[in-house]
């Protein structure tokens, strides 16, 4: 029991540091480091010829004129290259089988002596541990690191069907930048622009948009009370304005005015059933009033109603599992929820802190199930995907300022 109690106390030391390192980041200039000496986009990657880890031997030469080739360079150990070997298992997953788009991965050692089975065994564990279905080479003697001029790891380069370098990519897929590095894959593999229809939106009646942007205003502002006035302002110059009731509720929650939200959540709902929005904050009410059934449903609903949403809804349902200490169930959902979580293109700033807090409740949950190895690296991820949204508020914040 001591024991346990030391292990938390270290753990949440731990996650103070974090915090801070957090925090100090957020105020750091970001550097963004070049991925090759002698290698530029347009210009031809040399051929690679090197043994995987079974000893094979593949070259990339085999897949010009036939596939887009997306070559990773990677060393170990390194959480940043961990992260680009799945963030490309993910982008094979989507591309390989119906638009031909092949991976490499090309492993660094620190030295160019020969590479140790310590090193291979940890290389084999990334594999199995991400699922990587593509080729892994080992760059025995660094012939290939001096070839390209190296210098980052994890770096990548994608290149068309001549071996021509259409995109690079210095690090890992930072947040923000998964988009560019889908337009190119889809340009690259030559896949049309998708043609994006949008949704049309409510529109307001009797200008009572304009008082609900007052209340968005006032509220950045630190006014919460006024905001409401204004949010009461507009639903009533259109009482059919489901935005205004749903952003009411979120307001009113967060006064700890829980019986006023539920109402306003529920109005909302009226209106708009399917929004997702919507139902988390007002499952995420229930919970707080400790109506768990209630909570459970509104979490299910977004499952059901919204599949490209229901990383929120699974969610939901894995921090009700966690305080009822189910953990087994806890485990699931929340696997889930991390799983749909990882295959979306765009978060808005919450959403990423929900993807951050999956990861960290399950943490919790390997914690209770006494498996601190996995707990300390579940809250490692989450630091990651924190770590991911502290750079893009950063250059939000950098470009703002230019």
């Amino acid at each position: 029991m001591r024991k346990q109690k030391n292990f938390k106390t270290l753990l949440h030391h731990f996650l103070i540091i974090i915090i801070l390192t957090i925090i100090g980041t957020f105020f750091l200039p970001q550097i963004h480091a070049q991925a090759f000496k002698r290698l530029g986009v347009g210009e031809p990657a040399p051929d690679i010829t090197l043994k995987d880890i079974n000893g094979t031997s593949i070259s990339t030469s085999s897949f010009k004129n036939k596939n887009t080739l997306v070559l990773v360079f990677f060393k170990f150990p390194s959480l940043r290259g961990d992260k680009a070997l799945a963030y490309w298992q993910t982008m094979h997953d989507t591309y390989n089988l119906d638009k031909g788009l092949e991976v490499v991965a090309v492993y660094c050692p620190q030295t160019d002596k020969n590479v140790t089975d310590e090193e291979l065994n940890g290389i084999k564990k990334i594999i199995d541990d991400n699922k990587i279905t593509y080729p892994v080479l080992i760059d025995q003697g660094l012939g290939v690191f001096s070839k390209y001029g190296i210098i980052t790891l994890p770096s990548s380069a994608i290149l068309d069907k001549n071996g021509i370098v259409t995109y690079i990519l210095s690090g890992f897929p930072e947040f923000g930048a998964e988009r560019d590095i889908r337009t190119n894959v889809k340009k690259t593999l030559g896949i049309p622009e998708e043609i994006i229809v949008k949704k049309q939106e409510y529109m307001p009646k009797n200008k009572a948009d304009f008082s609900y942007k007052l209340a968005v205003v006032v509220k950045q502002r630190g006014n919460t009370e006024k905001a409401i006035e204004h949010l009461l302002t507009a639903i009533t110059k259109d009482p059919d304005y489901a935005l205004a009731h749903s952003t009411l509720g979120e307001y009113y929650m967060q006064e700890g005015k829980k019986e006023k939200a539920v109402e306003a959540f529920r109005k909302a709902l009226t209106l708009e059933p399917n929004n997702v929005q919507t139902l988390l904050n007002y499952g995420f009410l229930c919970k707080k009033k400790k109506k768990k059934d209630d909570a459970f449903l509104q979490f299910k609903n977004i499952i059901d109603l919204d599949s490209a949403k229901a990383a929120e809804g699974y969610y939901g349902m894995g921090t009700i599992c966690i305080d009822n200490k189910v953990f087994d169930s806890a485990k699931s959902k929340i696997e889930e929820a991390i799983k749909r979580y990882s295959g979306w293109k765009d978060f808005t700033i919450d959403e990423k802190i929900r993807f951050a807090m999956s990861y960290f409740n399950m943490g919790e949950i390997y914690l209770n199930l006494k498996d601190n190895r996995n707990a300390i690296e579940q809250y490692k991820k989450s630091f990651n995907v924190y770590q991911d949204l502290t750079e893009k508020l950063l250059r939000e914040k950098r470009d703002r300022a230019n």
